[in-house]
């Protein structure tokens, strides 16, 4: 069965070991990645489905690399998640 994984990232993952960001996480999971604060200016995250959060990235006069979402999207995506893990 196939599990919903949100991470929510405020820094450079890179600072984070494999084992709270998987870089191959297992098939099964559909994994997806929210940029919050300082995390909107990154250019490369691991995973498939990313997103950074519209109003830090105009808050940090940032063009991100990936789709913007809105805090009520990102709050239907925390809630449809069957895991949350923020960093």
């Amino acid at each position: 069965m196939s599990r919903k994984v949100l991470y929510i990232l405020s820094k450079d993952p890179i600072q984070f070991s494999d084992a709270l960001l998987p870089k191959d996480p297992p098939p099964d999971n559909d994994i997806s990645v929210i940029l919050i604060q300082e995390g909107v200016s990154l250019k490369k995250v691991p995973g498939t489905h990313i997103y950074a959060l519209s109003d830090d990235a105009v808050s940090r006069n940032v063009v991100p690399s990936f789709p913007t979402i809105s805090y009520r999207d990102m709050l239907e995506m925390i809630f449809d998640a069957d895991a949350v893990v923020a960093l």
